[in-house]
């Protein structure tokens, strides 16, 4: 019973209110007053995305790490924040400013990898006793691809221009 005492249920107003999805939750962050929508226009009407990207309140990405490619794309990631945010500083209350240049990208996560031990070279067939008894590593024996159909690395080839073809489409 005193656990269920404990557990807050959030009020209907809360429940309810689709443009603030979070008002119900306390963020130590200013309520924010420039947002990016994504969305499009149909007979002069923009009609977006339920949830914007609140712009003003975002914080900077961290500019750290060893690989130099990841630091350089961070900090390009900060620049355009910083961009936006003062374009969006500068417009006036219920102003509203479409950027053409920007892009609009979809991303599917990628599914949960999971490789066969058969089918991993770097797998050794008795490791406990490689560890334990100093025996040389034996790798699992892979057993060779069927004859019929593509190989992976044809397959993988094909995934590849597959890519390269929807990109020129796009």
């Amino acid at each position: 019973m005193a656990i269920l005492e404990q557990v807050t249920v959030p009020t209907q107003t809360a429940q309810s209110n689709a443009r603030r999805p979070f008002s119900g939750l306390n963020f130590d962050r200013p309520r924010a007053k420039v947002w990016a929508n994504v969305g499009y226009v149909v007979n002069g009407n923009f009609v977006p995305l339920p949830l914007g990207s609140p712009i003003d309140t975002m914080e900077p990405s961290s500019v750290t790490g060893t690989n130099p490619e990841a630091v350089k794309r961070n900090t390009a990631k900060n620049e355009l924040l910083g961009a936006l945010q003062a374009i969006g500083n500068s417009m006036e209350p219920g102003e509203e400013r479409e950027l053409s240049n920007l892009v609009v990208r979809l991303r599917r996560v990628n599914e949960e990898l999971s490789i066969v031990r058969a089918d991993n070279e770097f797998s050794v067939g008795d490791l406990v006793g490689m560890l334990t008894k100093g025996e040389a590593a034996q790798p699992t024996k892979v057993e060779a691809e069927p004859e019929s159909g593509p190989t992976k690395a044809e397959i993988a080839a094909q995934i590849k221009a597959l890519q390269k073809a929807l990109k020129a489409v796009a």
